[in-house]
Parts: structure tokens; C-alpha cells; sequence
């Protein structure tokens, strides 16, 4: 229609074994993994089905859409693992049945009235079920994540001044054939902020925050929150008003680390590795025919 539009589209593609999964070169570099090759291995195909739908409403400041994709995978590549009593995990790429893979994610957004609000509503959900074998045990894993993101947002008049706030809270589970009484769960909850204020005299201050509560599971006690914040502060400073000097303060607390939890067949996996953490920034920016050449740098 005028104001909406419903897309679905298909994409097949098929997928051959690589050499290393049919005859793989020994690594003597770690003795406790071995991996061995899989001649009759036969190619996956992979069946990827999407679809975006999108609804706008000018008049009432409405908006609405959606958007997924629902992944098949015939023959998909997946590993045999032995587990030996000495420790040493043998791995070998084998073809399974019954890996699928979906998502869906859903925006609502709208002006509250009369007033310069907007608020924001953005469910999400993500499944995923994934087969391997275990010392000769068929394991079908199946995996689901749930969030719902919730904001509003303020913007002045001329944009002078601009607030958006933010909270998500996300659900995770997974649960394995082998094991069904191990259960792997837990919540992530995330809040946002940004705010930008337009100052007399051309100074301009920014800020954005972002808070990261992650809770701990059975496996890893460890702490791993972090709350991100950066600020900068801008003035333009030449008459034609098309250059800025900008002074950034990244990562202001000092607890930016690099995180990520990943769950798979047979194993949760987490890590945290090294990343830039607090640094503060003096740099130029100069704007010419509507677009901007950044000379120094900000936290952008």
C-alpha cells in the first residue's frame, strides 16, 4: 500500500566439504585435541527463507516493522567427538540432520500525543536447535534467546537539546538431549542513554551511556558487568561556523572489557580478552559542502 510493504524472498546454496574436513593434516601442536578426516562426506545445502514487513503512519507518527529469517540446513556439517578416558578429544566432521535456525525482531515506535516524546517498543526472539554426536551418543542441542527493548526519547525544539533512555532485558536458555537436567540460563540486561545539548556561545555537550549487567552462571562465577560511559564537549570556532574543536573523554569509569558468551553443541564457552579502555581525545572537525572531514578525532 501507500504507507506499507510486505517482502518474502528465498536464497539456496549448497556447500562443499573443505580438504581439512576430509583428510586433515595432523596438529601436533596440541595432543589432547586430535581431528581426523571424513571421506564420505556429502556437500550441505542450506535453505535461508526471509521476510520484512514495514508500516508508516505520517499524519499520527506511527511506525511499525518487522523483519526475520527462518535457516534449514540439509546435510549440515557438524563433529563426532570421543571424549577418551586420558583426556584426549578425538573430533571428526560428520553430515546431521535437523539443524534450523530463526529469528524475528519487531519495532514499534510512535509519538505519545501532542508532546515531543517518543517511545519505542522492540521485541526480539532467536531459536536455534543443533545436533552433534557425543561419545556415540546422538545430542540435539536447542537454544532460545528472548528480549524486549523498551525507550523513549526527548528532542527540543531546533534539536537543541535531545535525551533517549533505554532498557532491554534478555532471557537465554539452553538445554542439551544428553543432559537434560543441566541447563544452562541466564539474563542479560542492558540500559541506555544519550544525551546532546546545544549550548549558547556554540558549545555543545554529549554524552552516551551504556550499562551492562550479566549474570552469572554455574560455570563461570566471575564478574563481567561494565557500565561504558563517554562524554565530549564541542565548540565551533571560526565565524563561518564550519570548524569544531572537540575534547572526548572515552570510557570514563574504566570498564570497558571485551566480553562475549557463546553457547554451543556440547559446551558454553566465555571469554574476555583486552580492548581500549579510558583515553581522553583533543581533536578538529571541519564540515564543508554538507558533509564533515574529521582532522583530529571525537568518540564518534
Amino acid at each position: 500500500s501507500s504507507s506499507g510493504n510486505f517482502n518474502v524472498s528465498y536464497n539456496g546454496t549448497q556447500q562443499a566439504p573443505s580438504l581439512a574436513q576430509i583428510a586433515p593434516l595432523i596438529d601436533n601442536n596440541n595432543p589432547l585435541m586430535i581431528s581426523i578426516g571424513n571421506p564420505a562426506l556429502k556437500p550441505s545445502f542450506n535453505h535461508n527463507i526471509n521476510f520484512w514487513f514495514g508500516d508508516f503512519k505520517v499524519i499520527s507518527e506511527r511506525n511499525i516493522y518487522a523483519y526475520g529469517n527462518i535457516n534449514i540446513t540439509d546435510n549440515a556439517f557438524s563433529t563426532r567427538e570421543t571424549i577418551g578416558s586420558n583426556g584426549v578429544r578425538t573430533f571428526q566432521t560428520v553430515n546431521v540432520k535437523g539443524n534450523i535456525f530463526g529469528n524475528l525482531y519487531v519495532s514499534y515506535n510512535r509519538k505519545l500525543g501532542n508532546t515531543p516524546i517518543d517511545f519505542e517498543l522492540q521485541p526480539n526472539v532467536q531459536m536455534s536447535v543443533n545436533n552433534n554426536f557425543v561419545n556415540g551418543l546422538a545430542n540435539k542441542v536447542t537454544s532460545y534467546s528472548l528480549g524486549i527493548q523498551t525507550g523513549f526519547g526527548y528532542y527540543g525544539e531546533e534539536d537543541k537539546i535531545s535525551i533517549w533512555l533505554g532498557y532491554e532485558p534478555e532471557w537465554n536458555n539452553s538445554v542439551s538431549s544428553i543432559q537434560r537436567n543441566l541447563q544452562t540460563a541466564f539474563w542479560i540486561h542492558t540500559i541506555t542513554s544519550d544525551i546532546s545539548w546545544k549550548l549558547p556561545k556554540d558549545w555543545t555537550i554529549k554524552t552516551n551511556l551504556s550499562a551492562n549487567f550479566r549474570q552469572q552462571t554455574e560455570v563461570f562465577g566471575r564478574n563481567v558487568n561494565a557500565i561504558i560511559w563517554n562524554a565530549d564537549i564541542e565548540k565551533k570556532i571560526v565565524k563561518k561556523k564550519n570548524i569544531f574543536l572537540t575534547l572526548s573523554a572515552n570510557d570514563i569509569l574504566n570498564q570497558n572489557i571485551g566480553f562475549s558468551r557463546n553457547i554451543r553443541t556440547n559446551m558454553i564457552q566465555e571469554n574476555t580478552f583486552l580492548t581500549v579502555q579510558r583515553f581522553f581525545l583533543l581533536g578538529f572537525r571541519w564540515k564543508f559542502n554538507g558533509g564533515a572531514m574529521q582532522l583530529g578525532g571525537n568518540n564518534e
